[in-house]
C-alpha cells in the first residue's frame, strides 16, 4: 500500500524464505542487512486533457479527426502510468472537436505550428495551464513524424491508433509525455536531442535500459499462466529511443522523478502566496524563432494568466501607435522533441516555437511590435495607416458583414467559416469563454460545432477583434 511508504521507510526484500521454489536465488536483500530509507519523493497531481484533432485530409473530402473517445481514452495512457512516476491522476476527453486546416506532414510541417494552436486554445482555457493537453491526430500517412511535445511543458501532439495499433499509440503518448518530464532522447535509431548524460556503462548501450523493470499494474493481476509477464528484461531499449520502445530505464525514470520532485516544490510555494491570480484580459502571442530571428504568427484576445517561456537571449515588445512600450518579455524559445516511425530519418525542426500570455486591458491597442534579437539590431514592424485605421475602427464597432464574414452549416455537420483576409489572417472560433474550438488560416476553414452561437475572433498578428 503506497500509505506506507513514508519518510523514513526502508525496503528489506526476503525471497522465498520457505525454500518452495526450485533454483531460487534465495537470501535477504540488502545481504548485510542494512536497510537505509528510501527517497520518498511528493509528485503533483497529473491532470491530463486528451483533445481530438480535427486536420484536412490531403485528398480532399471530409477531415480527418483522432479517433479518441470516451471509450478508449484511457487506453491511450496506459503505458505513460505505467511507467512514469505519476502519482494521483485524472484523465479527461475535452468536449468536442479541435480544428486546425494545416495539413500535417510527414516530415514534421505544420506540426509546431499546430502545437502552438493547441496551446492557445490550452492556456485561454481556465484550467488549461494546470493540465497536461494532448491533441490526438489521425495522419494522413503511415511512416515519419508521429508524436511532438515540449520540452519541458504540458502540451504534445500524436498520432492516434488507426497507423499500426492501441500499442503502437500509447508508446507515442509515453514517449511524448517523458518529454514534458524534461526528458531527451536516448541513443538508439539516431535521434535527434540525445541525452548528453546518458551512462556509458555496458548495461545500458544501445540504449538498453540497464536493469530489470517491473510493471506493477500487471504484478498485482499476474497469473500462474504468465509468470514473469510484470517483469521488463533489462536489455530492452529505453522507451525514449527510436528503438524498439518497451519501458523508461532506471536512469530516464530518475530524471523524470526529479522533475516531477521540482515542479511539487514550485507548486508548494505557489500555493503559501495563495496560489495562481483569477483570469484577466490578456494579450497572447505565439509565433516562433527562425534562423536567429523572431516570427510573431497571431496575438488573440483571452481572458487567462500570465505565461512566459523561459528567461534568453530574445525579447519581444509591444507598443503603441506613438511608440510607448505597453509590455516587453526576455524569453527563450520553446524546446520541441519529436518521434518518427522506425527506420525514418530523424525529424528536426528547424522552427522553436513560443507561446507568452502577458496582462493587458481590452481599451490599450498593440501598433508595434519590436524584435530584440541576439547580434541583432532591434527591428520594428508596425501596420500600415489603413490598416492602423481598419484595426481601430473594428475593435470599436465590429462589423463582420464589411469583413465579409460567414458561417455556413455543411452537409456533414460541419460549419464552413470564411472572411475577406486582406488584413486579419488567422481566426480562432470558440463556443463559449475560454472553450476554443479551431484555428483556421487564409480566410476560410470548417469547424466541428453544434453550438447555437460560435464567437470568432479575427487576427491581424498583433491584435484580434471579437465578432
Amino acid at each position: 500500500d503506497g500509505k506506507l511508504l513514508t519518510p523514513g521507510v526502508g525496503l528489506q526484500i526476503n525471497v522465498d524464505p520457505a525454500q518452495k521454489v526450485p533454483g531460487a536465488a534465495r537470501g535477504s536483500f540488502p545481504a548485510d542487512g542494512n536497510v537505509q530509507a528510501l527517497p520518498i519523493v511528493d509528485v503533483i497531481p497529473y491532470n491530463a486533457v486528451a483533445v481530438a484533432l480535427s486536420t484536412p485530409n490531403p485528398g480532399g473530402g471530409t477531415a480527418q479527426v483522432g479517433n479518441v473517445n470516451a471509450r478508449n481514452l484511457l487506453q491511450y495512457y496506459d503505458l505513460a502510468l505505467k511507467s512514469l512516476p505519476i502519482g494521483p491522476y485524472s484523465i479527461s476527453l475535452r468536449p468536442g472537436v479541435f480544428t486546425s486546416n494545416r495539413i500535417l506532414g510527414a516530415d514534421g510541417t505544420n506540426w509546431g505550428a499546430t502545437l502552438n494552436d493547441i496551446r492557445t486554445a490550452q492556456y485561454a482555457d481556465a484550467n488549461g495551464p494546470n493540465a497536461y493537453w494532448f491533441g490526438i491526430a489521425k495522419l494522413p500517412y503511415g511512416g515519419g513524424v508521429c508524436g511532438i511535445h515540449t520540452r519541458p511543458g504540458r502540451t504534445g501532439l500524436a498520432e492516434d491508433d488507426s497507423y499500426l495499433d492501441m500499442a503502437w499509440a500509447q508508446q507515442s503518448i509515453a514517449h511524448e509525455e517523458g518529454h514534458g518530464f524534461s526528458l531527451y532522447h536516448t541513443p538508439c535509431g539516431n535521434p535527434a536531442g540525445v541525452d548528453p548524460n546518458w551512462p556509458t556503462d555496458a548495461a545500458h548501450a544501445n540504449a538498453q535500459i540497464g536493469n530489470w523493470g517491473l510493471n506493477v499494474a500487471q504484478a498485482v493481476n499476474v497469473t500462474p499462466s504468465q509468470p514473469g509477464s510484470q517483469l521488463v528484461p533489462p536489455t530492452v531499449q529505453d522507451i525514449m529511443s527510436y528503438c524498439d520502445e518497451i519501458w523508461f530505464s532506471d536512469h530516464t525514470y530518475e530524471q523524470a522523478v526529479r522533475y516531477q520532485a521540482a515542479q511539487a516544490r514550485l507548486a508548494a510555494r505557489l500555493a503559501t502566496r495563495g496560489g495562481a491570480l483569477p483570469p484577466s484580459p490578456h494579450l497572447m502571442i505565439s509565433g516562433w524563432v527562425l534562423d536567429g530571428n523572431i516570427v510573431v504568427d497571431h496575438a488573440v484576445r483571452a481572458m487567462g494568466m500570465d505565461i512566459t517561456p523561459p528567461l534568453g537571449p530574445y525579447r519581444l515588445s509591444g507598443l503603441d501607435a506613438d511608440g510607448e512600450v505597453l509590455f516587453s518579455v526576455a524569453f527563450s524559445p520553446t524546446v520541441i522533441e519529436a518521434r518518427g516511425s522506425p527506420g525514418q530519418p530523424p525529424p528536426v525542426f528547424a522552427e522553436q516555437p513560443f507561446v507568452i500570455s502577458v496582462p493587458l486591458a481590452e481599451d490599450v491597442l498593440v501598433s508595434q511590435w519590436l524584435f530584440g534579437q541576439p547580434q541583432q539590431d532591434d527591428v520594428a514592424l508596425r501596420r500600415s495607416p489603413a490598416a492602423e485605421q481598419q484595426v481601430r475602427q473594428q475593435r470599436q464597432a465590429p462589423d463582420a458583414a464589411a469583413l465579409g464574414l460567414r458561417a455556413q452549416a455543411q452537409a456533414d455537420g460541419s460549419i464552413a467559416i470564411s472572411w475577406r483576409d486582406a488584413t486579419y489572417r488567422k481566426a480562432f472560433i470558440g463556443e463559449g469563454p475560454g472553450h476554443m474550438i479551431g484555428v483556421l488560416y487564409d480566410g476560410a476553414g470548417q469547424v466541428v460545432s453544434q453550438a447555437s452561437t460560435l464567437h470568432v475572433q479575427l487576427s491581424d498578428g498583433m491584435e484580434s477583434i471579437e465578432l
